[in-house]
């Protein structure tokens, strides 16, 4: 495993358990209110704007994120957060809904961080698609 992705792999890591810290601090206080599936996009609303603002500069390490990249970014999480809305119920139905946030986390996590690491490594530094080398 090379340094970058382990560095990369530590920063995903350390602001995941922020964001991880508030999603379950918001969903679990909005549980009070609402049933697992709002509560939970709800959260995960929130978490984008974080996501958006944090992950390609301080966790993937690009000095200048693009709005590509952003973009991007919000669309490899607006995909976790689908997946995990449809996994939410049913997991509730089977480990109670205040648990079944859990085995969600780990799910979209993984997907997110493989997911997004591959988007930023396919916009260039312009916030082009990186383009394959000429053909001879």
């Amino acid at each position: 495993m090379s340094t970058k992705l382990l560095g990369q792999a530590g920063r995903f890591l350390v602001a995941g358990i922020a964001n991880t810290v508030m999603t379950l601090a918001i969903y679990q206080l909005l549980l009070l209110v609402l049933p697992p599936r709002p509560a939970y996009a709800v959260t995960w609303a929130l978490g984008m704007i974080f996501v958006a603002a944090v992950y390609p500069s301080r966790v993937f390490g690009v000095g200048r994120p693009t709005s590509a990249m952003r973009i991007g970014v919000i669309l490899v999480y607006i995909a976790g957060f689908a997946s995990g809305l449809a996994l939410i119920q049913p997991v509730a139905r089977l480990v109670g809904a205040h648990g079944a946030i859990f085995p969600v986390l780990v799910f979209t996590t993984l997907f997110n961080f493989v997911a997004m690491r591959a988007v930023i490594g396919l916009i260039g530094p312009r916030g082009a698609m990186i383009q394959s080398a000429p053909r001879k």
